[in-house]
């Protein structure tokens, strides 16, 4: 239980951190860019929201079976994926709570800030709700698709995204998942 109390502590931490890091980044840069680039960086962070969504969701739903015959069979990302499953609870919170709410705030943030820009103080209330509304929108379609998505082929999923975290530890000097069998530094860890 203490143990459990203090992931809930540095998950609340982290998520701070990532809101305070996205949403500096997205209004540095939202201020900075065209308008076209502004909507596609908007619709970047939703469509981050619903990638994120759609792994956590799949790692509620999955089996540990099929996973675990990928892993016996050296599939690359499969032991990546035995993590995501084995740490159900704790990829779901930070999947879909932490990215998918940060990512709703910040696109939020964003579709008023290109409203603002684009049309100044003056009549922005009309534009601001189509734009607010089409986001929720996509944002809602979207997740939806993406759960039935996760639900149906979730050991592919996480595979798939297994095999983008094997790369990522074996180029940089990261052990997201431990599943090199080493002992990750205590305090370093999100999930």
């Amino acid at each position: 239980m203490k143990s459990d109390n203090l992931w809930v502590i540095k998950i609340t931490i982290w998520t701070i951190i990532l809101a305070v890091i996205f949403t500096l980044l997205s209004q540095n840069t939202l201020s900075k860019v065209g308008v076209f680039t502004a909507f596609f960086m908007l619709f970047s962070i939703v469509f981050m929201g619903i990638i994120f969504d759609m792994i956590g969701v799949a790692a509620t739903v999955a089996e540990t079976a099929p996973i675990n015959a990928k892993a016996a069979k050296k599939i690359i990302g499969a032991k990546q994926a035995l993590f995501f499953v084995r740490n159900a609870e704790r990829v779901a919170v930070f999947c879909n709570d932490v990215i998918g709410d940060i990512s709703g705030i910040v696109s939020g943030g964003a579709a008023a800030a290109i409203i603002f820009r684009m049309f100044g103080q003056g009549g922005e209330s009309f534009y601001s709700l189509i734009l607010t509304s089409v986001v929720a929108g996509i944002t809602v379609g979207g997740k939806g698709i993406g759960k039935t998505l996760a639900i149906k082929k979730s050991t592919e999923i996480l595979v798939f995204v297994g095999k983008i975290i094997y790369y990522i530890e074996k180029i940089f000097p990261v052990n997201l998942t431990n599943s090199k069998g080493k002992r990750r530094k205590k305090g370093c860890d999100i999930l």
